[in-house]
């Protein structure tokens, strides 16, 4: 397996994956009504957060059981199983919400349910990219957020080009119809892809859920935290501060850019069992990439705070002048995420499963009751503080575990 190969592979599509996704985001920090822009937010987060809590650890699941397979040149595929899983699941979030919605009514909920129906069609492309990375086959994972960032950005375009007001429902309108129109191309080309046309028998679907279901617990909390400090805002300050978090964390989100291409490559090459029943190497490799990572990570994050003050105001077009602040402490998450991420696959590929669901379900502990404590009183900045506090709690103790671990 060329790993410095894919490594470049999957970061070029990253790369050019974000920069549309970059200029779309602009496009709506500066074009939308404070108010239609925390609606956004507040839509983004559901959708994000079904998609992180439910898809995130099937695919997780998908990516190391499948690459082990390719290892003994196997082909089953559990693909279908986790789409089915998951087709299960948005039903019934649908039917929960929608049922919610026609009893009490209300913008909130509405944006409630319009979020679980996108998380539909975002996490069909999600599991879409799984599978193709659990085939190696990069390439065509890096084609599908491409695909839907294009599609998107054409859309808003065309869009602003008719209209000078961009309405919330124009942009929900906009984004599940880029997800629909690629999610159905790809489920077409990973459908020809498919070694298996049958779902696993019993006894493969019970090995698959041992091996998986801790890592999915372990996901779900994952996505929880990264998500309750926008609900906790919405329901504490007003609109205007959940826009301005919002803003903040959508640059944090884009220069995160590198970080899922990395752990895509990583979970492959790590599930392979020349390196995951190797403790030195897995030793070798966490004392090379901290070493590799801190001083260059560190250069640039004092860069990015030093000079925020001057290009974040360029970026808003004069708005949000308090995102630059949450933005400031939000770096130093972005550091630590490059340095500290990539080791938590390393713990995946130990099958230490456990140990990630105990860090994860500490880790949105933490933030939970910290965020409803502190928001209230010391607002949005208190929000970014107790996320960077979170993600070091599952970073610093998976690192911790690896370099005391002795076999």
């Amino acid at each position: 397996m060329n790993l410095k190969k894919n490594f470049i592979t999957a970061a070029f599509f990253d790369l050019t994956a974000k920069l549309s996704i970059g200029i779309v985001i602009i496009l709506l920090i500066r074009f939308l009504p404070t108010e239609t822009y925390s609606e956004y937010i507040f839509f983004q987060s559901i959708s994000i957060l079904v998609v992180s809590t439910i898809v995130t650890g099937l695919n997780i699941s998908l990516v190391r059981y499948e690459s082990v397979q390719l290892t003994d040149r196997e082909n089953i595929t559990f693909f279908k199983f986790n789409y089915i899983l998951f087709l299960v699941v948005i039903i019934l979030l649908t039917l929960v919400v929608g049922t919610i919605y026609f009893v009490y009514r209300g913008e909130t909920v509405l944006l409630l349910l319009l979020g679980v129906v996108y998380a539909f069609f975002l996490g069909t492309l999600r599991l879409n990219q799984a599978f193709f990375q659990s085939q190696n086959l990069f390439k065509k994972a890096g084609f599908i957020p491409n695909i839907n960032n294009i599609i998107l950005l054409v859309l808003l375009l065309v869009t602003l080009f008719y209209t000078e007001i961009l309405s919330i429902n124009i942009i929900i309108l906009i984004h599940i119809s880029s997800a629909i129109i690629v999610a159905i191309l790809t489920l077409v080309s990973v459908y020809k892809h498919l070694k298996s046309r049958s779902l696993p028998n019993v006894v493969e679907l019970r090995g698959y859920f041992l091996a998986s279901v801790w890592m999915i617990i372990y996901s779900f909390f994952l996505g929880m935290m990264n998500q309750v400090d926008i609900l906790v805002i919405k329901f504490y300050l007003s609109n205007y501060e959940l826009a301005t978090y919002g803003v903040a964390f959508k640059y944090y989100s884009l220069l995160l850019t590198l970080l899922p291409s990395i752990l895509a490559v990583l979970r492959v090459r790590m599930a392979q069992t020349d390196i995951s029943e190797d403790v030195e190497k897995q030793k070798k490799f966490i004392y090379s990439w901290i070493k590799r990572t801190t001083g260059y990570g560190a250069i640039m994050i004092i860069l990015l705070i030093t000079t925020s003050k001057w290009y974040l105001p360029l970026l808003n077009n004069g708005r949000y002048e308090e995102s630059v602040g949450v933005f400031n402490i939000l770096l130093v998450g972005v550091g630590l995420s490059y340095i500290f991420s990539p080791i938590v696959t390393l713990v995946v590929s130990r099958n230490n499963f456990k140990l990630m669901a105990f860090l994860g379900g500490i880790a949105f502990f933490v933030n939970f009751i910290s965020n409803i404590i502190l928001v209230p009183s010391y607002g949005i900045i208190s929000a970014a503080l107790t996320t960077i506090i979170a993600q070091s709690i599952i970073n610093m103790g998976a690192t911790f575990y690896l370099i005391k671990t002795k076999e």
